[in-house]
């Protein structure tokens, strides 16, 4: 008994690690993002744009890029945690947390902008399809 209790143990563990696994793939690749930013905080108003994004895996490690901007990505459950900084005219860090529904890639999270002297906050939201 005791051993088939182990045995079963094993592997609803394998079929969890194998869970997890796919759920990183079903992030993996190339995404057609509308985000809608809340920049009112800058004193730059509402605004959307649509960009591509991907998401690659390095190693042991996720990155989520925008373009030129590299930041690191990490699984947490079923969200992808986003975390990192940019200079553009000033420092951008980000904090987003985002996940798949229904095929597509959703959620947002908060920003902040600094250069010398000023600092500013903001949210945005993402919704994109996957390109490929």
């Amino acid at each position: 008994m005791r051993m088939l209790a182990c045995a079963a143990s094993a592997a609803f563990f394998l079929v969890a690690a194998s869970a997890a696994t796919a759920e990183a793939y079903d992030f993996i690749g190339t995404w057609q993002i509308e985000s809608r930013i809340d920049a009112t905080g800058c004193e730059d108003g509402m605004k959307t744009e649509n960009v591509e994004a991907t998401v690659s895996q390095k190693g042991n490690k996720l990155v989520f890029a925008l373009g030129p901007v590299s930041m690191d990505a990490e699984l947490k459950g079923d969200d992808l945690h986003v975390t990192g900084g940019y200079e553009d005219e000033g420092l951008i860090t980000k904090d987003l947390k985002l996940r798949i529904e229904g095929g597509k890639m959703v959620g947002g999270g908060s920003w902040t902008y600094s250069t010398e002297g000023f600092e500013c906050e903001g949210t945005e939201t993402f919704n994109g399809t996957k390109s490929s």
